[in-house]
Parts: C-alpha cells; sequence; structure tokens
C-alpha cells in the first residue's frame, strides 16, 4: 500500500513539493534501506518514475542510490546504473563519475564494462556537454583504460585523441596521460578489446610531440610525471623517479618488448610515432641550447 502510494505521487501528483519531499523519505526509510532486496528493488522502480517528473528532487537520493550499485542482484546495480545516468548534470558530473569509478575494480567483469561504457557515453554526448574540466576527464579515462577487464579500449583511445584536437589547453596532461599509458607493459599484453587504447595513445605520442610543445613537456611536465607515476594515481607503470626526463624516456616506451606481439596496424602506428619523436627530438637538439645534443643525436 505504501509503495503504491509512493508511486501515485510520483507518476500522477507531482506537482506538489510536500508531497514529493514525504515520498522521497519514506522511500529511503522504508524501502531504499530495507533489508529485503524486493523492497529496494521496488524503492528503485518509484524513484525511477519520480525522477521523470520532479529531477530536481534527484540529488537529495544519490547516496541511496550509490550504495545499491554495491548490491550482488545484476537488476538493482542494472536499475541503479540507469537512474544515476539520468541524475547526472554538469553540476554533479564529478562527483557521479567518482562514485562508479571507485567501484568499477570491485565489480565483476560484467558490471565493471557497464560501468565504464555508462561514464564515457555521458561524458561523452554532445561533445562533452557535462565536463567542466578536460584534465579531470582526461585522468579519469587513463584511469578507465588500465582497469583489466575493460572492454572499451578503443573508444577511450577515441576520446582521448578527440580531446586533443577539441581542448588545446590539456594537451600538456593529455601527453602525461598517453604516455603513462604507452609505457605500461600490461597494456601490451592486455587482451584486444582493452589494448585498442593503444591505437588512440600512440598515435597522441607522436601527435602531441610536435616540435613547439617537445621541449616543454620534456623538460618540465615530464618531470613531474615520472615523480607521480611512483606515488600518484598512475602508479603502475615502469619509469623511475630518478630517470632523465628525455626523448629517452619516450623511446624506451614506443620500443618496449611485446609490441611485436601486437596487430600490424597497431604496429605501424608505433613505427610512425617512433619517426615523429625523432624528428622532435633532432629539431630539439638542433634548436635548444640546454638540450644535449650529443646525446640525442646519438639515440636517432
Amino acid at each position: 500500500l505504501l509503495f503504491e502510494c509512493c508511486n501515485l505521487v510520483a507518476i500522477g501528483i507531482s506537482q506538489s513539493a510536500e508531497l514529493v519531499q514525504l515520498c522521497i523519505e519514506k522511500l529511503e526509510k522504508d524501502f531504499l534501506r530495507s533489508g529485503d532486496i524486493n523492497l529496494r528493488y521496488l524503492g528503485l522502480s518509484a524513484l525511477d518514475n519520480l525522477i521523470s517528473s520532479r529531477p530536481d528532487f534527484s540529488v537529495q537520493w544519490m547516496s541511496a542510490i550509490y550504495d545499491c550499485l554495491d548490491e550482488c542482484d545484476p537488476s538493482i546495480r542494472k536499475l541503479s546504473l540507469r537512474l544515476i545516468k539520468g541524475m547526472t548534470s554538469k553540476k554533479n558530473a564529478m562527483v557521479s563519475v567518482e562514485g562508479m569509478l571507485k567501484r568499477a575494480p570491485a565489480a565483476d567483469v560484467e558490471f565493471e564494462n557497464a560501468l565504464i561504457e555508462a561514464i564515457i557515453t555521458m561524458c561523452g554526448e554532445n561533445r562533452y556537454a557535462i565536463v567542466e574540466d578536460f584534465a579531470w576527464y582526461v585522468r579519469t579515462l587513463t584511469a578507465l583504460a588500465k582497469l583489466p577487464g575493460n572492454r572499451h579500449g578503443f573508444v577511450i583511445g577515441q576520446q582521448l585523441r578527440d580531446i586533443s584536437v577539441r581542448v588545446p589547453a590539456v594537451r600538456e596532461v593529455l601527453f602525461q596521460s598517453v604516455l603513462s599509458l604507452v609505457s605500461d607493459p600490461k597494456m601490451v599484453k592486455s587482451p584486444p578489446q582493452s589494448a585498442a587504447v593503444l591505437v588512440g595513445t600512440v598515435w597522441l605520442i607522436g601527435k602531441l610531440l610536435s616540435q613547439d610543445l617537445a621541449v616543454k613537456v620534456l623538460h618540465h611536465v615530464l618531470l613531474s610525471y615520472l615523480i607521480d607515476l611512483n606515488v600518484g594515481e598512475f602508479g603502475n607503470g615502469t619509469l623511475s623517479h630518478n630517470s632523465e626526463p628525455s626523448f629517452e624516456t619516450v623511446f624506451q616506451a614506443l620500443l618496449m618488448p611485446g609490441i611485436s606481439s601486437l596487430p600490424a596496424p597497431v604496429q605501424a602506428l608505433y613505427i610512425q610515432a617512433i619517426l615523429k619523436t625523432c624528428t622532435s627530438a633532432k629539431s630539439c637538439a638542433t634548436d635548444c641550447q640546454d638540450v644535449p645534443l650529443q646525446e640525442y643525436s646519438n639515440l636517432i
């Protein structure tokens, strides 16, 4: 009876703010927080109806719905994820994505990929309409690409490439992120759907390492990247903070053992990136006094 009353408010009389608020309180206390899995599902169903008519109240339900993402029942998790996607806007996009990303490593492969798909679909929709901080989103995409069961590597790589064109201001952060992926030996050895992110990231290494960005990135930004690689969120890489920030670091990533096992089109991208890196290294060594000319000439 209580559920039918709440559903009636959601469907027919949601104009009353007082009734909607009372409905929310009842749904959260008696349904979403219930020990009965069937009642939790009914509560989510009523919320689904209520969101359609009163999206302005949706922020009040976020915490309870996030808890439902941890359910073992796939029907509840699927409905919870749909509700979160419907409630996510520019104002709460970062909180919403972080809440989903936090649960991805502990999820089974199917739900992990459902979370990944939800994040890249929401954020990529309408030319990244809900993304305000693109540096944050680049790091988020990098974290998604490193999830072991990821099957959306190609789409993640495409979005990284797209952002490099649309948002030039984040190219330095983007370079750090793609280098962390290309230099990670786990990416080369990962399943094809996950390793597909290399199609975009390897191409970006060559593209971003043009002469105007090369010196700034490799002699300033890359140093902080190398330090963060060991102590920050991308701590699974192979580079050491004791390494000198140089083109040699990039070459080591592009010539990593195991690349020859990748599909031929991907290997072709590696060759292209190596040639572009050689060109940039030579230009920097020629034009910049603080670059060791002989070292880079010998390396090339």
